[in-house]
């Protein structure tokens, strides 16, 4: 089963720039991966490869539209899934 991750949008420095904070942090040796969507963002399953999805180191403010769905899911080195969370993007 898929661990959760809580996540909060709110608008970055410039419009289209979001600031998303996660919890709980980051494990040791792990590393998010996220997606964006307009309508909505399915969580995967535990273990399944996230290789495709933009890495993000957890501090950089995501490119993403306001009113869009995210997706930042915690994988392992190996990029697979550990934990995820979605949000509604908050980026003017």
């Amino acid at each position: 089963i898929l661990g959760t991750l809580t996540l909060n949008s709110v608008s970055g420095s410039d419009t289209g720039k979001t600031v998303i904070t996660v919890t709980p942090a980051l494990g040791a040796n792990n590393s998010y991966r996220y997606k964006t969507d307009p309508s909505s963002v399915t969580l995967p399953e535990r273990n399944e490869d996230l290789s495709s999805w933009a890495s993000w180191n957890g501090v950089s403010e995501i490119t993403a539209e306001d009113g869009h769905k995210i997706c930042v899911c915690e994988v392992d080195a190996n990029n697979l899934a550990l934990k995820g969370g979605t949000a509604t993007v908050v980026s003017v």
